[in-house]
């Protein structure tokens, strides 16, 4: 499957701006920025939450060409856009709350996220072999006898 958005022209400023403009538009209203040449992370603070996404951008580098890399960065960056343009719809449209939509995102107390949290526990869990149910157990007719 072909990356996403791998022949943007979008210049990374512009998806940026995107995603500036459409968190705006959720109720976003701190914005902060980093990059280097290995990653970049967007955070912002909406709802009373502070979020951050990390843009791993560590493979761009293994591209034979400056060119090469400057393309793969564009297109992490549209498909960051995206990513959070699909995530504020998904909330605004009452699918899912903000809180769990950004819940891996949200920035805790101590600077990591709650992914950072949660992800290592869960691997841990899986890693047990305990039996996990996809489905929640719902009482049936039967139950209640």
């Amino acid at each position: 499957m072909a990356k996403y958005a791998a022949d943007t022209a979008v210049p990374v400023e512009r998806s940026r701006a995107e995603i500036e403009k459409t968190l705006q538009r959720f109720g976003a209203d701190e914005f902060v920025y980093m990059h280097s040449p290995t990653d970049a992370s967007v955070g912002f603070r909406a709802r009373g939450r502070l979020v951050r996404f990390r843009l791993p951008l560590r493979d761009t580098l293994k591209h034979d060409t400056q060119k090469q890399r400057d393309q793969a960065v564009r297109s992490a960056w549209r498909a960051l856009a995206l990513s959070i343009k699909a995530k504020c719809v998904a909330v605004d449209s009452g699918i899912v709350s903000f809180e769990s939509e950004f819940m891996p995102q949200t920035v805790m107390p101590d600077g990591m996220t709650a992914a950072d949290h949660v992800l290592p526990r869960i691997a841990d869990a899986y890693a047990g072999r305990k039996s996990i149910s996809l489905l929640p157990h719902f009482p049936t007719t039967d139950d209640a006898t």
